[in-house]
């Protein structure tokens, strides 16, 4: 049987457990800002948070700054930068300027978008690399293989065990796209 067919495990998510949590939208964090994020403890990333505006990455940063614990948990994160039409807020521009993995090249005079007139591309072009904002960022790829998780030892110690309260040691040792969670 390959991996694809094989039955995934079941998986008892948190709304099963009775653990509460909101769901911030990318339009919510843009239209909102920090305050949209400061009752609360821990924000999680979603798996690919990969296109911001500065508004965005203002809120993710005031939150960290201000005591807020950011867990990143995907990939290719705050890694372009992009605008969004305040008349039409579903509408967003991003125009692939000066090097990253893309699949065109810009020509002079398209590296600024027109919706806010900004300097669009990299975020690490505008000195706002996702390394600066949570410690790793995209650089590369090439094969698409999974792995897992597996928690360290310190995730034991009572500052921030709490967070780690039902986590199994092993996390993603399976998936749909790769064979495990963690490419």
């Amino acid at each position: 049987m390959t991996d694809a067919l094989k039955p995934m495990p079941e998986i008892v998510g948190s709304e099963a457990r009775g653990i509460l949590f909101d769901t911030v939208t990318d339009e919510d964090l843009d239209d909102e800002g920090v305050d949209v994020l400061r009752p609360h403890r821990v924000l999680l990333t979603g798996s690919h948070p990969e296109y911001y505006t500065e508004r965005m990455l203002d809120a993710l940063t005031g939150y960290r700054d201000g005591g807020g614990r950011l867990c990143y948990l995907g990939g290719n994160g705050f890694y372009w930068r992009i605008a969004r039409d305040p008349a039409r807020p579903h509408l967003i521009e991003i125009r692939r300027a000066e090097g990253g993995i893309r699949a065109w090249v810009a020509e002079p005079g398209e590296y600024y978008q027109q919706l806010d007139g900004a300097l669009s591309g990299l975020w690490r072009r505008s000195r706002r690399p996702p390394q600066a904002l949570v410690g790793a960022g995209f650089s590369a790829q090439g094969l698409f293989e999974g792995t897992h998780y597996r928690r360290l030892p310190a995730s034991d110690d009572p500052r921030h065990s709490w967070m780690f309260e039902g986590v199994p040691d092993l996390l993603g040792d399976h998936g749909l796209s790769g064979g495990g969670e963690a490419p």
